[in-house]
């Protein structure tokens, strides 16, 4: 929107609208008391079986790609660590410190 449209009787126009926008309630598609048959259920699942076998096979492709980035991370991280020659653990002394009175 350029600039030079907003004028005062435009912005009172957006208010005007959005103050009814946000007053009316939202419609539901389906409403939320409606008791699910299980006829319903089944003829949505035949209907929509593929999507919902194509959703699934993404599904697992994505978790399988992040469990293999999480190895390769792991690796890395294992391999950059034993380059450095650094121990695992590190052994230190600890003495407590005098109290003071």
């Amino acid at each position: 929107m350029d600039h030079r449209n907003e004028t005062p009787e435009m912005k009172a126009q957006w208010a005007k609208y959005y103050e009814e926008a946000i007053s009316q309630p939202r419609q539901r598609s389906v409403p939320e008391n409606l008791p699910v048959d299980p006829n319903d259920v089944a003829q949505s699942f035949l209907k929509h079986g593929t999507e919902l076998d194509q959703v699934s096979r993404m599904i697992a492709n994505a978790e399988g790609r992040r469990r293999s980035v999480l190895r390769q991370f792991e690796r890395y991280r294992t391999s950059a660590r034993r380059a450095s020659g650094r121990p695992d653990v590190v052994d230190v002394a600890f003495t407590e410190p005098a109290r003071l009175r």
